[in-house]
């Protein structure tokens, strides 16, 4: 060979190593980055061939406990004691599979036992590799122990919660921002006698009575906008699907993420119906008995009072002309008697009215309604006063028609009646005039005593039906009164389910005004 091919030859051979030398230094560069990689990597990184591990990185050493040198000496029953005997079927089957080229899950997660003992869990990514020219089972692990405690714990969270939300003995509803049920517990759908499903396509409001929406509307724009509210309660009246209203005792708890942004509400609800029911009766009772004690006052009032009063005048006129019979004339002796039985008359009307108004408190006043002529009636009461208002030159008038009937207890009628035209000509000067009237109002006929009297002050009108207020004033010619007219006129007409008022002016007149049903044959 000529020495221009020899030196052509080791030229090209040069080249070749000067290539070669460099791939080797890229690669040797490549495997470095590449351990540097694995070792520096947070994952565990294992290499296992015929049941040995021939690699492992720091990582998988922290995860298990073991050092790396520990590891790498492990024999295959060594490597086998690794997994937790509840999985180690599961992990040594598959990598069985994998060996035989079946297809398995690409990750998988296992319980292992570190050096400690512990049970920890790993997760698996696995893949076939050459290693040394030979086959074998790359595997990447991450310790999800952590994880799965959080889960584990996050999981019996929500059962407990659920437990307790579903088979609570109080209603519970999840509701979001706008008021929308999310869920809600058996106890609340049987409260509101809905089926839980039926709450999908409903809204707070839904169940809310007519008169509470706009106060729920409101709290529920307090709850959004006031961030510093943990919870509101309140008592509130809601419908049943029926239609009936009940009351609820609500909870209302606004869950917020972690910017303070409203996520949902939890609402917590309790019939509170009967205790309500309860406080109501109470409070009626105890205006009953406050009723009752300012009854008794008024009662003790006019026992030593207004009736020893008339009996003081009776004695003492009888006492006197009794002692002087003999001295007096008979105009006196006439002038004498009449007093008697002015002062007797008054006593018996006085006497008369505590009969009635002690048996309507007592409960002892039976009503019974039955068809009634009021045209009768007002002509029967107006002829009784006939005499007392011509003493007084007084117009007594009737404007009821001979074709009104009422339904009531006609010893309730004349009662009220009776009072107020007495009342009427007592508080009208001579020369006036009293009227009864009616009118009817849908099913209620409002009959009217009219004066054009002295009338009565704005104050002393709140007076005139109130046991417990005294009121009282002479008549134009200084007649007397027990106190007790109007009271009993309110009694009587509120067994009737009626009602009384009055309007009045001073110096020019009243006109009292009482409600009773009109007849008809479904009353029968």
């Amino acid at each position: 060979m000529s020495d221009s091919k020899t030196n052509t030859v080791h030229h090209i051979n040069s080249n070749e190593e000067a290539t070669l030398r460099l791939k080797n230094e890229a690669l040797s560069k490549s495997e470095q980055k590449y351990r540097q990689l694995i070792e520096n990597s947070l994952q565990g990184i294992v290499i296992l061939q015929n049941m040995k591990i021939v690699y492992t990185n720091p990582a998988f050493s922290h995860i298990t406990g073991y050092t790396v040198e520990e590891i790498l000496a492990f024999s295959p029953k060594e490597v086998g004691n690794l997994v937790h005997p509840d999985d180690w079927k599961l992990v040594w089957g598959n990598f069985r599979k994998r060996f035989a080229g079946q297809s398995i899950p690409a990750s998988y997660h296992f319980k292992a036992i570190s050096k400690d003992g512990s049970t920890i869990v790993l997760e698996l990514h696995a893949q076939m590799i050459e290693f040394d020219q030979r086959p074998a089972i790359q595997g990447i692990v991450l310790d999800i122990t952590e994880r799965i405690e959080t889960q584990k714990a996050l999981k019996e969270s929500e059962e407990k919660f659920r437990s307790i939300f579903e088979n609570s003995g109080i209603g519970k509803a999840i509701l979001n921002a706008k008021g929308e049920f999310m869920k809600v517990n058996n106890s609340f759908a049987e409260m509101l006698g809905y089926g839980i499903e039926e709450f999908k396509d409903m809204n707070m409001l839904d169940i809310t009575h007519p008169s509470e929406i706009e106060h729920s509307l409101q709290i529920m724009k307090e709850l959004l906008r006031d961030k510093s509210i943990k919870y509101r309660e309140l008592e509130k009246k809601y419908l049943r699907k029926n239609g009936e209203t009940f009351w609820g005792l609500v909870t209302i708890t606004p869950i917020k993420d972690e910017n303070g942004k409203l996520t949902f509400f939890i609402a917590q609800f309790q019939d509170i119906t009967k205790r309500k029911n309860a406080e109501a009766k109470l409070i009626k009772y105890a205006e009953e008995l406050k009723e009752l004690n300012q009854s008794k006052d008024k009662f003790f009032s006019i026992i030593s009072h207004d009736l020893r009063s008339p009996f003081n005048a009776l004695l003492g006129i009888s006492e006197y002309t009794t002692q002087f019979f003999d001295d007096l004339s008979k105009v006196e002796i006439k002038e004498s008697i009449e007093n008697i039985h002015s002062s007797a008359k008054k006593v018996y009307n006085l006497m008369q009215n505590l009969l009635e108004w002690t048996q309507i408190q007592t409960g002892r006043v039976k009503f019974e309604r039955s068809k009634i002529d009021l045209y009768d009636i007002s002509k029967s009461i107006l002829e009784l006063y006939r005499e007392t208002a011509d003493s007084k030159n007084i117009n007594l008038t009737s404007n009821i028609s001979n074709s009104i009937f009422l339904y009531a207890d006609l010893y309730m009628i004349e009662t009220v009646l009776r009072n107020l035209v007495s009342n009427g000509i007592k508080f009208t000067h001579p020369d006036g005039s009293v009227s009864i009237s009616a009118a009817v109002k849908s099913d209620l006929f409002e009959v009217t005593v009219e004066d054009n009297g002295v009338g009565i002050a704005p104050d002393n009108q709140k007076k005139l039906f109130r046991i417990d207020e005294q009121y009282r004033m002479d008549g134009t010619a200084n007649e007397k009164g027990t106190g007790l007219g109007l009271i009993l006129c309110k009694d009587f007409v509120g067994k009737s389910n009626g009602t009384i008022s009055v309007v009045s002016e001073l110096n020019k007149g009243s006109k009292f005004t009482f409600t009773v049903p009109v007849y008809n044959n479904s009353l029968e």
